[in-house]
């Protein structure tokens, strides 16, 4: 049971609940002030390590960065031949693609389209593709792989020739 004994005050915590006072100021605005009689969460033994003028203080004199490990940046090698403008063009026209699709297909697939690229990169799903329109009868294979087009740095999806890459671009 927790109590807090004042001068000429005595306060329960277990009985009283937070409490909210709003009051409407000369201009109108209403004030709202929230009192919180609670156990606070806060663990304070650390308000040292936190206090920003304490973090910049040790970094200044040659300390570690003010960075938590959870946050260092990653490095990987992404050299598949994809250059970083190259693979966000091809989200833009993945995007795009999925966008202009009907409403229905779109929230069969969770109004997601790498749900929709999961469905079609799986054989097993061809007939269905094809059942919603998404594949045509004549498509040799299940999913065009978008390629850089040297010429104007832009995205080919596929071949250009093919029903798939017109049916993927509208």
């Amino acid at each position: 049971m927790s109590k807090f004994v004042g001068d000429d005050v005595t306060v329960d915590f277990d009985d009283v609940k937070p409490v909210v006072v709003e009051t409407v100021r000369p201009n109108g605005r209403i004030r709202v002030d929230h009192m919180n009689y609670e156990k606070s969460l806060t663990q304070q033994h650390f308000s040292e390590s936190a206090d920003i003028n304490n973090i910049m203080r040790r970094w200044l004199n040659g300390g570690p960065p003010p960075v938590s490990d959870a946050s260092r940046a990653v490095f990987r090698d992404v050299s598949h031949g994809m250059d970083y403008q190259t693979m966000i063009n091809t989200t833009m026209a993945v995007q795009e693609s999925f966008d202009s699709l009907p409403a229905d297909i779109r929230a069969r697939f969770k109004n997601s389209p790498s749900e929709l690229l999961d469905f079609v990169a799986d054989p097993a799903n061809e007939k269905s593709a094809r059942e919603l329109g998404l594949l045509f009868e004549d498509s040799a294979s299940m999913v065009n792989v978008p390629t850089q087009d040297a010429n104007r740095g832009g995205v080919n999806v596929g071949d250009p020739a093919s029903k798939e890459s017109e049916q993927l671009a509208t």
